[in-house]
C-alpha cells in the first residue's frame, strides 16, 4: 500500500450498506483503472485524438453475473465484505469479463446513508479481466467501449443509488489482462495478456489520485526474456467537458523493458502493421498534463538487435546494433509538437562500422497538419557493403541501376539525410524524393562509375552529392579513367522510374590512346557507330563535356564540348600515312562535330583542316570539309593511287586545297593542286621542276552497295600557255576503270617539251588542239584505250639543239583505241620539206611503224656543236700520239647500255620498225647522197637492217644486228662493204689538212662477239675482214718513215727512191686479208705494191689493247751495186740471184698510233714467216665479194680509225 499519496483534503468519508452486485461493480472499476494505467502510455501515442476520462458503469447493474460467495463482517469500524469466484460475463454472451477468484473490500458503512460509497481498502487477489474486441478495432468492456466507458467515467461513478466518492487504497495482486479478438485478424491470432500488480492511493473521480504498478506480457511463442513494464502517476482531476479544472496536473511514467515490435500487430491489428521489424525495446514515456488536450511529454526508445525484415524495401534483413531515440513533446488544444533525437550504432551482426545520428521535429495534430523533419548523418562507410542494407525495392530503377550496377568500391566519407512532410508521405521513399520532400547529401571518394559496358569506367571519383527534389546535384568531382582525369565536374542528374534527366558539367584532361583502347567498338551502340573512326587515335586533349537530357539507356539524350587537342597521332594503317602532331579544338554535340582550324602532319607534311560533320549518328553523316596541306613528294605519292604521278619528287613542298561536302555515300570532291616545284614522269620523259604545272579537279564522289566511283565534272590539267580539260569517270570498286572524255584546246609543243623531257630553250607557235577519249583500267596504264584525233600546226618550232627552226609544221593524230596513226607530217628544215607518216598498233603485241622522207638535210649546221671535223682531228691525234701508259678515255660502256635499255626501258616492249629516205644527208662533212635507212627495235633486239649511201663517187652498204636475251650473254654481228671510196676526200673532210694517203678504197667484213661490255665484245671477236686501196700516194706515215730511215732513205731518195715528204710514195694497189679470232686480227698477205718497192707485213693486230705485232718484209726495186753500199746493214738483207736486194726484214711492234719498229735479222725468222712473206711480196690479193652484216656504229668506229691510221 502506498502511504506516499494521501487522499486529498475534503474527500468524503460517508459509508452505508453495500449490496451483492455492488462488490463486482467495484472491483470491476478497480480492474479498469489497472487496465488504464497499463494502457496509458503507448495507446496515448497511438491514439492521441481519443479523449481519456474516468469511466462509468452505467449499465453495469443489468450485467448477467456471478458469485461464488460473499463474507461480510467489521474490521476496526469498517465493514469488511469479501466475495469470491466472482464473474461477469460480457453482455449478451456467456463469455466471462471479469473474473475474481478473492476480493476483499473495507467500507465506512456510516456514509453509505447519505448515497456516498467511501472504501477504505479494495483488494483483488489474482483478477482476470478481458477485453473484447471487434473487427473495427474497437475494444469493449462489459460490452461498452472502452473509449466511451472512459470518456463518461468524468461525471461521476454511480452503482446503484450510491455514488462512489473515494477508495484510500487499492491494490491487485497477481493480476491478469487478456486481450481476445472476436474475428480471424490478418495476423496469425496469438492470445495476449498481462500479469500486472497495481496500487491505486485515494482513487476518487473528483480528486487526484497516484498509483503505481508493474507486470509483465505474456503471450503463446514469445521468446524470453518478457516483456516488462512498470507505471507511475498521479492524476489530475479534468471536468466533464475536458477542459481542465485548474487542479494538479497529471503526472505518468511509463517504463517498457525487452518489448518486441512485432507485439504491435497483436495490440492494433489496425494500426501500421511491422512483421518486418524484430528485434528489443526498452521504452520510458513520461507525461505531465492536465488533459489530454494541454500536456507535455518526453521519453526514450532503446532498440537492440533491430532487424527490418521487409522484402518490399530491402533485398535482404537490414541489422542494426543499437538505435537510440530520445524525444520532447507538448500540446496545446490543436497545436503538437514533438522534437527528438536519435542515435545509431554499427550494423549486427556483420559489425558494419555505420554510426547513425540525427533529430526529428513532429507538429501537427491531425492526419491533413501532421508534419514532420527529420535529420540523419551517419559517420564514413564503405559502399560496397552498404550495399545490401539500401533499400532497393522503393527506389526507381534509375536510381537502383545507378547506385547498383554502375557505382562500386570507395567509401562514402559524409552523409546527411534530411526529411520535411507528412509522416504518410515521406514513408514512400520514391515519391518523397522526387516531391523534394527528402534530400540527402553525401562526400565520397575512391568510386568507381561504370556509366556503360562499352566505355572505360570512371575511377577514383571523389566530390560531393546533393539528393533533392528527386535529382542528384554533383559537385567538386575528380577522377581518373585509364590514364586521363576527370579534373572538375559539376551538374544534376534527376532520377525517376523510366529516365534520369542529365545536365552534367565535366572538364577533362584525356590521354586519348589509352583510353580508346578500353573501348568496346564492336559492341557499340548505332548511334555511336563513328567513334570507330577515332580507333587507333592517340594524344592528349583538354576536354569540356556538358551531358545533358534523358538518359536513353546508358547514354544521356544530350551531350556537346569542346577539346582541345594537343599531340594527336593517327596510325598508318587506318590511313595512307599517318597523321602526327595533331592540334587544335574540336567541339561536339549530340548533331555535329567540328573543328575550324586543326593542324598537323600527314607523313612529314604540315596540313591544316576545317571540317564539319552533322547527323554523325545517323547512317548518312553529312560532311563539309576544306584541307589545306603542303605536301612533300613521297607523302604526296602515299595520298595518290597508284600508277598517278609515277616518279614524283620535289625538292619543294607542293600546295594541295581539297573541299568535300555531302554524304559518305556522295560527297561533293572538289581539288586544287600544285605541281609546278615537282617533276614526275610524262609521255616517256620527266616533268622539270621548272615548269608551272596546276591540277584541278571537281566530282561527284559516289558509294553504293555494289560501286563505288567518281564522277568527274571538271578536270583542268594547265600549264602557263597550255590546257587539257575533260570530264568522266573513274571507277575504284569493283573492278577499277577510267572513262574520260579530254579537250585540248591549246598545247604547245615547247611546253610538252619541257613537261615531257625537261628540254628548256623551246619556243615558237606549234601547238596541238583536239579531243580524245581514255577508257580502261586504271591501274594498268598499258591497257587503256585511247581514241580521237589531234591536229598539229605551227609556223615555227625553234630548238635549242638545232641551228634552224622548224617551219611550217602540219600534222594529224588519230586513234580508235587499238591503232594510233600519224598522217599528213609536214614541215620544212632550212627550206627543204620534209614528210612524216607512222602508226602505233596496240594488239596483238604493241609496235611502231613510221617513215621520213626529205630532200636534203644538213647534219653538221643543223646540229649546234663542235665542228666535225675538229673532233675527228682531236680524235686522230690523240690515237696517234697515245702511249701505253695513257689511261683509256672515260665513257658509258654501250654494250652494257644498249643491254639495259632493251631489257627495261619500256619503250622497247613495244617493235620499233621505221624508213628513213633523204636525198642529200650531210654529216661531218660527208655528203652522203641516196641515203636509204631501215631497222627495227624490239624483243631484246636492235637491228639495222640496211644502212646504204652514197660518198663521192663511191658507195657504203652496213648491217648490224644485237640481241641481248634475258638469258645469256649479248652479241653483236654487223657487216660493211665500202665501194671506191676516195680516201683523201674523206681525210680531208676530217680536218686532216697534210696528205697522209691518197686512194681509192675498198672494204669488205663480217665480224661477230659476244659478251656484257664492250671489252667482252672485243675479246670475243670472230669473223673476217678484206681492204683494198688502188692508185694512191702514201705522203706520211710514221712507221713506214722509220723504216726508211733505218735503211738510209737520204741514200736511196739520191738513188730516185720517193720522197714520202715531199711527193709521197706511189703505190699501185694496197691489199690484206685478215681473220678474227677471241679479238685478235691475224693476216699473213697484208701487202704493198709499188713501182719502187714491195711491202709485205705478217702479224697480229690486238683489237681490244690496240696493239700490234708485225714482221714487215721490204723490197727495193734497185740493183745492188747502188743500194747495197748504201744500206748500213747488209747482214739483214736477202741478195736474189739475179744479184737484186729482194728483202729487208723489220719488227713492227707497239702502239698501232706509234709502235716501235726494228732490223730483224733473217737467222731469227721461221722458214713459215720468211715463206709467208715471200709469197705475199709475189702473189696478188683477192678480195671477197659478199657483204656480210656489220655491227654497232660505236664499235665500227674505233675500227675504222684503226683503218685510218694503216
Amino acid at each position: 500500500m502506498n502511504h506516499e499519496n494521501p487522499l486529498p483534503e475534503g474527500a468524503s468519508q460517508k459509508t452505508g450498506l453495500k449490496k451483492r452486485r455492488v462488490s463486482w461493480v467495484g472491483g470491476g472499476i478497480i480492474l479498469l483503472f489497472a487496465l488504464s494505467a497499463l494502457g496509458v502510455g503507448y495507446w496515448f501515442w497511438i491514439s492521441g485524438h481519443q479523449t481519456i476520462a474516468s469511466s462509468q458503469l452505467g449499465r453495469a447493474l443489468g450485467t448477467q453475473s456471478k458469485v461464488g460467495e460473499i463474507t461480510f463482517g467489521l474490521k476496526e469500524g469498517h465493514l469488511a465484505l469479501t466475495l469470491t469466484d466472482v464473474s461477469l460475463y460480457a453482455p449478451g454472451s456467456q463469455e466471462k469479463a471479469i473474473v475474481v477468484p478473492q476480493a476483499s473490500l473495507e467500507l465506512e458503512p456510516l456514509k453509505l446513508t447519505g448515497g456516498q460509497l467511501h472504501l477504505k481498502r479494495a483488494i483483488f487477489q489474482r483478477p482476470i479481466i478481458r477485453l473484447f474486441r471487434d473487427r473495427s478495432g474497437e475494444v469493449r468492456l462489459l460490452g461498452s467501449p472502452l473509449s466511451e466507458f472512459l470518456r463518461k467515467a468524468g461525471k461521476g461513478w454511480k452503482i446503484g443509488p450510491f455514488s462512489l466518492e473515494t477508495i484510500q487504497e487499492l491494490e491487485i495482486k497477481e493480476g491478469r489482462i487478456e486481450l481476445v479478438d472476436h474475428f480471424a485478424s490478418r495476423h496469425p491470432p496469438y492470445p495476449i495478456s498481462a500479469a500486472v500488480d497495481l496500487t491505486a492511493v485515494g482513487l476518487s473521480p473528483v480528486n487526484p489520485w497516484s498509483f503505481q504498478g508493474k507486470g509483465r506480457l505474456l503471450k503463446n511463442g514469445l521468446d524470453e526474456p518478457l516483456p516488462t513494464f512498470r507505471v507511475v502517476g498521479r492524476l489530475g482531476l479534468t471536468s466533464a467537458d475536458g477542459h481542465p479544472s485548474g487542479l494538479s496536473p497529471a503526472q505518468i511514467e511509463l517504463t517498457l523493458k525487452d518489448f518486441r515490435p512485432e507485439l504491435v500487430r497483436d495490440l492494433f491489428p489496425s494500426g501500421p502493421s511491422w512483421p518486418q521489424v524484430r528485434g528489443l525495446m526498452d521504452l520510458t514515456v513520461r507525461y505531465v498534463g492536465k488533459s489530454i488536450q494541454e500536456f507535455q511529454s518526453s521519453g526514450r526508445v532503446d532498440l537492440s538487435s533491430l532487424v527490418l525484415d521487409d522484402s518490399r524495401i530491402f533485398r535482404e534483413p537490414f541489422h542494426l546494433s543499437h538505435l537510440f531515440l530520445s524525444y520532447e513533446g507538448q500540446r496545446h488544444g490543436d497545436r503538437l509538437s514533438v522534437k527528438g533525437a536519435l542515435e545509431g550504432k554499427g550494423l549486427a551482426p556483420e559489425g558494419f562500422p555505420l554510426n547513425l545520428q540525427g533529430g526529428f521535429t513532429l507538429r501537427g495534430l491531425s492526419l491533413k497538419q501532421r508534419s514532420l523533419e527529420v535529420e540523419l548523418s551517419s559517420s564514413p562507410f564503405s559502399l560496397e557493403e552498404s550495399k545490401r542494407y539500401l533499400p532497393w525495392k522503393v527506389m526507381s530503377p534509375g536510381l537502383a541501376g545507378f547506385l547498383g550496377a554502375e557505382l562500386s568500391k570507395g567509401r562514402i566519407v559524409s552523409l546527411e539525410v534530411k526529411g520535411s512532410g507528412r509522416p504518410e508521405d515521406l514513408s514512400h521513399v520514391e515519391r518523397a524524393i522526387n516531391a523534394g520532400l527528402l534530400s540527402a547529401q553525401l562526400t565520397f571518394e575512391d568510386l568507381t562509375y561504370r556509366f556503360s559496358p562499352h566505355f572505360p569506367p570512371a575511377q577514383d571519383l571523389r566530390g560531393s552529392v546533393l539528393l533533392e527534389k528527386g535529382r542528384f546535384s554533383f559537385s567538386d568531382l575528380q577522377g581518373t579513367s585509364r590514364s586521363s582525369r576527370l579534373m572538375e565536374g559539376k551538374g544534376t542528374l534527376a532520377l525517376s522510374a523510366h529516365h534520369s534527366p542529365l545536365d552534367l558539367d565535366l572538364k577533362v584532361r584525356l590521354n586519348l590512346g589509352e583510353y580508346l583502347s578500353d573501348i568496346n567498338f564492336n559492341s557499340l551502340p548505332p548511334r555511336f557507330h563513328s567513334l570507330k573512326q577515332l580507333k587507333g587515335l592517340k594524344g592528349k586533349g583538354e576536354l569540356d563535356l556538358l551531358l545533358g537530357g534523358i538518359i536513353e539507356g546508358d547514354y544521356p539524350e544530350s551531350f556537346q564540348g569542346k577539346m582541345s587537342l594537343s599531340e594527336g597521332e593517327f596510325p598508318q594503317d587506318r590511313l595512307p600515312l599517318p597523321l602526327s602532331q595533331l592540334h587544335g579544338p574540336v567541339s561536339f554535340d549530340t548533331q555535329v562535330i567540328q573543328t575550324p582550324a586543326l593542324q598537323g602532319m600527314v607523313g612529314s607534311s604540315p596540313f591544316s583542316l576545317r571540317a564539319t560533320v552533322a547527323d554523325y549518328q545517323q547512317p548518312l553523316p553529312k560532311i563539309d570539309l576544306v584541307l589545306k596541306a603542303s605536301l612533300a613528294a613521297r607523302d604526296l605519292k602515299g595520298l595518290l593511287p597508284a600508277g598517278l604521278l609515277v616518279g614524283l619528287a620535289s625538292a619543294k613542298p607542293l600546295d594541295l586545297r581539297l573541299s568535300l561536302q555531302g554524304t559518305s555515300e556522295e560527297l561533293k570532291v572538289r581539288q586544287e593542286l600544285n605541281l609546278s616545284p615537282a617533276s614526275y614522269s610524262a609521255f616517256g620523259g620527266e616533268k622539270p621542276p621548272t615548269l608551272s604545272n596546276r591540277l584541278f579537279l571537281e566530282g561527284l564522289w559516289k558509294r553504293g552497295e555494289e560501286e563505288q566511283r567518281l564522277d568527274i565534272q571538271t578536270l583542268v590539267f594547265s600549264l602557263p600557255s597550255s590546257q587539257v580539260r575533260g570530264e568522266g569517270r573513274i571507277r575504284l570498286q569493283p573492278h577499277p576503270y577510267l572513262q574520260l572524255s579530254l579537250q585540248v584546246p591549246r598545247f604547245g609543243l615547247p611546253e610538252l617539251a619541257q613537261f615531257a623531257w625537261g628540254k628548256e630553250g623551246w619556243s615558237g607557235d606549234a601547238h596541238l588542239s583536239g579531243a580524245f577519249r581514255l577508257d580502261g583500267p586504271w591501274e594498268e596504264p598499258g591497257k587503256i584505250q585511247i581514241s580521237g584525233q589531234l591536229e598539229l600546226r605551227g609556223k615555227e618550232l625553234n630548238i635549242p639543239q638545232l641551228a634552224a627552226p622548224l617551219e611550217q609544221l602540219k600534222a594529224s593524230l588519230s586513234s580508235n583505241g587499238e591503232r594510233v596513226s600519224l598522217r599528213s607530217g609536214q614541215l620544212q628544215l632550212s627550206g627543204s620539206p620534209f614528210n612524216i607518216t607512222g602508226e602505233f598498233l596496240r594488239s596483238p603485241q604493241p609496235e611502231v611503224r613510221f617513215q621520213l622522207v626529205g630532200t636534203e638535210l644538213n647534219l653538221d649546221q643543223l646540229l649546234r656543236k663542235a665542228p666535225p671535223q675538229e673532233e675527228a682531228l682531236k680524235g686522230l691525234e690523240g690515237l696517234s700520239r697515245a702511249r701505253p701508259e695513257d689511261p683509256p678515255e672515260p665513257g658509258v660502256d654501250l654494250i652494257g647500255f644498249l643491254s639495259r635499255q632493251l631489257k627495261e626501258n619500256p619503250i622497247f616492249h613495244a617493235r620499233w620498225e621505221g624508213k628513213i629516205d633523204l636525198g642529200t644527208l650531210t654529216f661531218r662533212s660527208f655528203p652522203l647522197q641516196g641515203v636509204r635507212i631501215a631497222g627495227s627495235a624490239g624483243s631484246q633486239q636492235l637491228e639495222l637492217s640496211d644502212l646504204a649511201f652514197r660518198l663521192d663517187q663511191g658507195r657504203v652498204q652496213l648491217k648490224t644486228l644485237f640481241r641481248s636475251p634475258y638469258e645469256g650473254r649479248p652479241m653483236l654481228k654487223f657487216a660493211i662493204q665500202a665501194v671506191d671510196l676516195d680516201t683523201q676526200a674523206a681525210l680531208r673532210r676530217l680536218g686532216l689538212q697534210e696528205n697522209l694517203l691518197s686512194s681509192s678504197f675498198y672494204l669488205e667484213g663480217t665480224l661477230t662477239g659476244m659478251g656484257e661490255t664492250e671489252d667482252q665484245i672485243l675479246n670475243s671477236l670472230e669473223g673476217k675482214a678484206s681492204l683494198e686501196l688502188k692508185k694512191g700516194r702514201i705522203h706520211r706515215f710514221s712507221w713506214l718513215s722509220r723504216i726508211f730511215s733505218l735503211m738510209n732513205l737520204y741514200q736511196l731518195v739520191q738513188a730516185r727512191l720517193p720522197d714520202l715528204t715531199s711527193e709521197g710514195m706511189p703505190f699501185d694497189w694496197i691489199r690484206g686479208d685478215f681473220t678474227v679470232k677471241k679479238g685478235v686480227a691475224h693476216t699473213e698477205n697484208f701487202l704493198l705494191q709499188s713501182t719502187a718497192m714491195s711491202m709485205s707485213a705478217v702479224g697480229d693486230l690486238f683489237l681490244r689493247k690496240g696493239t700490234l705485232k708485225m714482221i714487215v718484209g721490204v723490197q727495193p726495186f734497185q740493183t745492188l751495186e747502188k743500194v747495197v753500199g748504201l744500206v748500213p746493214f747488209v747482214g739483214y738483207i736477202l741478195i736474189g740471184k739475179d744479184k737484186k736486194l729482194v728483202v729487208a726484214y723489220f719488227q713492227v711492234k707497239g702502239k698501232i698510233g706509234d709502235p716501235a719498229v726494228a732490223p730483224r735479222p733473217i737467222h731469227t725468222l721461221s722458214k713459215g714467216i720468211l715463206g709467208i712473206v715471200e709469197r705475199t711480196i709475189r702473189l696478188p690479193m683477192e678480195l671477197p665479194h659478199q657483204i656480210p652484216i656489220i655491227g654497232k656504229e660505236s664499235f665500227w668506229k674505233r675500227i675504222y680509225r684503226w683503218i685510218k691510221v694503216w
